[in-house]
């Protein structure tokens, strides 16, 4: 059985280590080690390249020798208001860099102002979701407003991690040629059980404290309410408000399956031997995607009744959602999967781009393509193998229509 890792204070199981490594990016974001300024973490929907991100934040943040900013791109409007007031948010929350935003000028050079003040040591931007940006014009600005200037920034050690789908992401010239693309590998049949051992053993800090904050705040509106005065009440709604305020903190860096999922295994995994037996039972079917064996956990303690076939539609549901896609685009999927030998293992190595598009319509084959659940590798198309996988096993209820899910939260 596994031991989680507990080396350097790290949540155990937040980021299943693969090919790339935590603490050697660290050792890039100070300068101990050259590999240039900007750094594209991509792979499928899924993979765990948020996951990492978040990890990567989290722990330059525990050290506190290198000034960290995020933006995440799926939830960011990106224009000028939008980024000066990313920028004074980010501001408030880093003291040590003195600096007042000036929204009389464009972003850029307010954000450039904002990199000398902090030149004094290095400096980290994580961009998550890159390829979530909403259109060239705004992928345009958010390439020469935010991640030019640190590319051309004052200071020796400027750093920057995208993570985004697509191998072939970015504009303009001076980010290509600073650019060094990694791919995150998909999780190893061991890995796959040790995600799952770990999130069961360990679980997800600070989803776990927002439920900790959710059952005392109940608690304290029980306490207020039979307060028979002002002075006893007044502590308790000062105190639930401080409650609040964390878990909003909180929340704005958590998706609320996570929550949700920490909540089942609060209640339903709570000793070594429930554990085991869960990851005991998930094993023949969990995947080299992190997302959706996280899924498939979800079903397995929420409802526990589930066929195979049903628990792999409804990962394939979460999974296109993930992806930014319609529940609609299953059946596209199937058919897909049919005439490129998906459902029989494979055997016919994908289908002709020119068959994708008879068999469906071009428009749905790019929005396939964009969602990097279809890969072109002319002359043929092919799915990514996670939803083969579960097309394959959800085939009897998909090809008929039917859903013997409850609806998802």
């Amino acid at each position: 059985m596994m031991t989680p890792e507990t080396d350097s204070n790290r949540p155990p199981g937040y980021y299943v280590k693969r090919n790339l490594d935590i603490d050697e990016f660290v050792k890039w974001a100070r300068g101990d080690t050259d590999r240039g300024s900007l750094r594209s973490v991509i792979g499928p929907p899924g993979v765990g390249k948020s996951t990492f991100l978040r990890q990567l934040r989290e722990e330059l943040s525990r050290k506190d020798d290198v000034t960290v900013l995020w933006f995440d791109a799926a939830r960011e409007k990106v224009n000028d208001q939008s980024l000066h007031n990313w920028l004074e948010h980010q501001a408030e929350a880093l003291p040590i860099v003195r600096f007042t935003n000036d929204r009389t000028v464009a972003f850029a050079p307010a954000f450039a102002a904002f990199l000398r003040r902090a030149s004094d040591r290095p400096v980290m931007l994580l961009v998550d979701g890159f390829d979530e940006v909403a259109g060239p014009t705004a992928v345009r600005q958010l390439e020469e407003s935010l991640l030019e200037p640190v590319i051309g920034g004052p200071g020796q050690t400027y750093r920057i991690v995208l993570t985004r789908r697509d191998e072939d992401g970015l504009e303009l010239a001076v980010l290509r040629w600073s650019e060094d693309v990694e791919a995150l590998n998909d999780l190893t049949p061991e890995k796959q059980q040790d995600q799952i051992r770990c999130r069961l053993a360990t679980g997800h800090a600070q989803a776990r404290q927002v439920v900790g904050l959710e059952e005392e705040a109940a608690t304290l509106k029980a306490e207020i309410d039979r307060a028979g005065d002002d002075a006893t009440r007044r502590p308790l709604e000062q105190r639930l408000a401080e409650l609040e305020r964390e878990r909003s903190a909180l929340l704005a860096k958590l998706e609320p399956q996570e929550i949700e999922l920490e909540r089942l295994i609060m209640s339903r995994a709570r000793d070594d031997n429930d554990r085991e037996a869960i990851v005991n039972e998930l094993a023949p079917v969990l995947t080299p995607n992190p997302y959706i064996n996280l899924r498939l956990l979800y079903y397995r303690l929420s409802q526990p009744q589930l066929t195979p076939a049903a628990r792999a539609q409804a990962c394939l549901r979460d999974y296109l959602a993930r992806a930014g896609l319609k529940s609609d685009r299953l059946s596209t999927l199937a058919t897909l999967a049919a005439d490129a030998g998906e459902e029989d293992g494979g055997k016919k190595d994908g289908i002709e781009y020119s068959s994708a598009i008879e068999k469906v319509s071009a428009e749905s084959v790019e929005e396939l393509l964009i969602s990097g659940i279809l890969r072109f590798h002319p002359p043929r198309l092919k799915i990514e193998p996670v939803v083969s996988q579960l097309l394959r096993e959800a085939s009897p209820i998909v090809v008929a229509g039917d859903s013997q899910v409850a609806a998802a939260e």
